[in-house]
């Protein structure tokens, strides 16, 4: 699958900081809409940014559209450094 757009990208990045601001981090399906980009894009989209190291999972939340919960995202520079990655360790090792 061919990468992504650089404006979807950039769009879903702005939308995750400005989701931020709520004081929790954005899920894929918050940030599709907020950025305005279909959710099928935003999926692939997200991942590679993911992938890349400029978003982080930094938690999970239970939501009613569906019956597991799913990653909350925010963008690397607003997410912490080496205490942040230990506890998604930490936080990983617990739901197993």
């Amino acid at each position: 699958m061919p990468a992504p757009a650089p404006s979807i990208r950039q769009a879903l990045l702005a939308a995750a900081a400005d989701l931020a601001a709520c004081g929790q981090g954005a899920t894929l399906r918050e940030m599709a809409a907020c950025a305005q980009v279909h959710p099928h894009q935003a999926r692939w989209a997200v991942r590679d940014l993911r992938r890349g190291g400029h978003l982080r999972i930094v938690g999970e939340r239970r939501v009613a559209w569906r019956n597991r919960p799913v990653a909350e995202y925010l963008p690397a520079a607003l997410a912490g450094g080496p205490a942040s990655d230990l506890m998604d360790v930490i936080s990983r090792w617990r739901s197993t």
